[in-house]
């Protein structure tokens, strides 16, 4: 996996595919354990432009609460990017 989360290519001629992303609502702090999934994005579907309006989204519908983006490495879940308001 390169450090951008896609994922390497398979074989001759295939072409990278995105890593899995996923939508959390944090218990506590921006670095706090997951509390629950709230989306989950594959492929296509995982696209930055998406999961960040997504994010906004779901911040405001859990109002003073952190919601986070991770995106799924090599090691586990991976946080990226929080948002709270």
């Amino acid at each position: 996996m390169s450090s951008n989360g896609s994922t390497a290519p398979r074989g001759p001629g295939e072409k990278a595919g995105r890593a899995p992303r996923r939508l959390v609502l944090l218990a506590g702090a921006a670095d706090g354990e997951v509390e629950r999934v709230l989306a989950e994005y594959a492929g296509a579907e995982a696209l930055g432009s998406r999961v960040h309006q997504e994010l906004r989204r779901l911040a405001a519908e859990y109002p003073g609460r952190y919601v986070a983006a991770e995106w799924l490495g090599p090691r586990g879940w991976v946080r990226f990017l929080w948002c709270r308001k």
